[in-house]
């Protein structure tokens, strides 16, 4: 039987870059000091509450 495996550490990452990236595109949120990342420059960090 074989088994699959999701790397959810990955899914909420690229879920996290597209959210971010949308937020980016709003012109009113648009910040200079953010506009050049790419994903690479960033870390994505889960907080429980």
């Amino acid at each position: 039987m074989a088994q699959n495996h999701v790397d959810v550490d990955t899914l909420l990452e690229d879920y996290a870059w597209r959210h971010f990236k949308d937020i980016q595109s709003l012109r009113k949120t648009r910040l200079d000091d953010f506009k050049n990342l790419e994903k690479e420059d960033v870390e994505f960090v889960l907080v429980s509450a």
